[in-house]
């Protein structure tokens, strides 16, 4: 089966040998970059718009888009993307007692993963955890410190309850 993965293109700067993993942080990337997440991006969640293609914009609010993306990669090829985002959190999710909406001191903005993709051929070999775990690190927070984008698959949500099993913070896609 074809995997939907992306080649990697003549990047400048070029992507570091001894890098599995390159951040690619929306208000500092160059072009060539931009587009290697944007295209990430639309493999992920086709029709999607997870990453900025041109110049990063500002929100409504004026806010500069903060949109980080983590990419991974496989050879050639981009067999891995995740959406790193600064998120309101709007509730929990518990494994025992479900979802709750985040009460008002919990309403705080957190770093929280919109989308996490792996190319099918890829999976179940912990590619989705080194990204989660990089997106950590790059936020200065442990991995169950996260919020997570909702909706969830089904095998995004046992990933995001592997990593947080206690419960996890919600954000509103958005």
């Amino acid at each position: 089966m074809a995997g939907t993965d992306v080649p990697i293109p003549g990047l400048d700067p070029t992507w570091p040998e001894s890098r599995e993993i390159a951040v690619v942080i929306a208000q500092a990337a160059s072009p060539g970059w931009r587009r290697l997440a944007h295209d990430a991006a639309a493999a992920a969640q086709p029709g999607g718009h997870s990453f900025p293609l041109g110049e990063p914009t500002r929100s409504h609010d004026g806010a500069a888009d903060d949109r980080t993306a983590f990419l991974y990669r496989h050879e050639d090829r981009i067999g891995g993307y995740l959406c790193l985002a600064n998120r309101l959190i709007t509730g929990y999710r518990s494994p025992t007692t479900g979802y709750r909406p985040a009460s008002d001191t919990e309403r705080i903005i957190r770093p929280s993963i919109l989308i996490v993709w792996v190319d099918t051929p890829l999976r179940s070999h912990g590619i989705a955890r080194r990204l989660v775990i990089a997106a950590a690190q790059h936020a200065d927070v442990v991995p169950s410190a996260l919020g997570w984008g909702e909706p969830f698959t089904d095998n995004g949500y046992l990933l995001a309850q592997s990593i947080a099993p206690v419960g996890l913070w919600i954000t509103d896609y958005s």
